[in-house]
């Protein structure tokens, strides 16, 4: 968004600095307004991004670009949903 929307929503709703214990991961909508600064430290950071789609919304042919993204990034195939499953997790499955 441009300067004077990112002022309007900050004024509106307020900024918030998610902060934890070093190993902490904090998880959001990617949909959620949100800036990083640059890491001011010695030690790399990282940053995964996870899209989750329904099934009933497959990707299709893109329409802004001429190459598709790659499978490992954004998989076409066939897909078989998760399905829930009892027991630990922190035990190994039985065979």
């Amino acid at each position: 968004p441009d300067e004077i929307s990112l002022a309007e929503l900050a004024h509106e709703h307020g900024i918030v600095a998610p902060t934890g214990k070093p190993g902490t991961v904090v998880i959001f909508d990617c949909n959620m307004m949100h800036g990083s600064n640059g890491s001011i430290t010695p030690f790399p950071r990282a940053n995964a991004f996870l899209v989750y789609n329904a099934v009933s919304n497959a990707l299709e042919a893109p329409f802004g670009v001429a190459k598709p993204r790659p499978e490992f990034i954004a998989a076409r195939a066939a897909t078989q949903t998760v399905q829930p499953v009892a027991g630990s997790l922190t035990e190994e499955a039985a065979a």
